[in-house]
């Protein structure tokens, strides 16, 4: 079809759809499984640890750990349970007794079922021109380095990527940047506190690798995290009289990060 030039690959479309499995979501048992390392994780902590390095910090020891995943809604379980696990490196899913290969979908706070998820890349024709099928709790960013290697190896000519916020992460982005693609997904918005300075009060100098604040003050480079985010800190005695630091901060300590 491609040689027939019906297919147009130079841009490809990526989304995940969800497929109902024939499982009942009450027939499901909890079990615990070995948490899947991120296959860029050993790449991101080499970045991390020469980016700490470059700024006189001390680079992080455990090169193969994960970076430090979000904080959670506390439960009943443990914290002897909690630190074992996060030791052995398991984590806890909802598995179906009928279906083992499907995953738990949860979307709201009411839809629950177990699903698969079709990760399908397009032209814009609508030639399906790449599929993967994994569980149907797998995040759509997770599985996108599959469809993607597939897709750019059939077809070499691809120039744009195109897909929604979901895939809007760093590890992405780096990867279809740095082969020279184009990444076109959708805007976010940043996250501010609320009622405060609007975001782009806040001018990054590249020069002095400082933040700018509103008022003309410099939040200056603390340490980059695991994440590979580097951390600017305002300096407590400047903001401890700051006429808008209501507007900026909330901390008891009068920091701004």
């Amino acid at each position: 079809m491609a040689q027939a030039g019906y297919l147009f690959p130079r841009a490809v479309f990526i989304d995940g759809t969800h497929i109902k499995a024939n499982a009942n979501t009450k027939k499901q048992v909890k079990v615990q499984i070995p948490a899947a390392s991120r296959h860029y994780a050993k790449e991101l902590m080499e970045e991390v640890n020469a980016d700490r390095e470059s700024h006189g910090k001390k680079p992080f020891d455990d090169d193969g750990e994960p970076p430090t995943p979000p904080k959670k809604r506390r439960d009943n379980t443990s914290k002897k349970k909690l630190a074992r696990r996060k030791k052995e490196k398991l984590r806890t899913v909802t598995r179906s007794v009928t279906d083992p290969d499907s995953g738990l979908f949860v979307k709201g706070e009411h839809k629950r079922q177990f699903a698969y998820e079709a990760h399908t890349a397009c032209d814009k024709h609508g030639f399906v021109l790449e599929a993967v099928i994994t569980p149907g709790n797998v995040h759509d960013s997770v599985a996108f380095d599959e469809v993607y290697d597939r897709v750019t190896d059939a077809f070499p000519e691809v120039e744009t990527i195109v897909a929604d916020s979901a895939y809007k992460t760093p590890h992405i982005c780096k990867k279809v940047f740095e082969d020279g693609r184009v990444l076109s997904t959708a805007y976010k918005r940043p996250q501010t506190m609320k009622g405060g300075h609007e975001w782009w009060k806040y001018v990054y100098d590249e020069h002095y690798d400082c933040v700018l604040c509103p008022e003309y003050q410099a939040l200056a480079y603390h340490t980059t995290n695991r994440d590979g985010y580097r951390e600017y800190r305002s300096d407590p005695k400047i903001c401890v009289n700051c006429p808008t630091r209501h507007l900026c901060t909330h901390s008891k300590d009068c920091v701004k990060t």
